[in-house]
């Protein structure tokens, strides 16, 4: 196989993986945010319960 055959083919390979790799960054600042928002939520729902149960003391 020919030196500019296989450089053709790493070329292509690294291109691949770098779009494996941008894929997977926004993936996971997607579950970052989303995680965040459940926090958020799960806080404010903490957050209600404590007030709601200071209610029937």
């Amino acid at each position: 196989m020919k030196l500019s055959l296989q450089m053709q083919y790493v070329s292509a390979a690294t291109e691949e993986i770098s779009a494996g790799m941008e894929e997977t960054v926004a993936t996971t600042m997607e579950m970052n945010t989303t995680s965040t928002e459940i926090q958020k939520t799960i806080e404010t729902i903490a957050s209600k319960a404590k007030s709601l149960s200071h209610f029937g003391t």
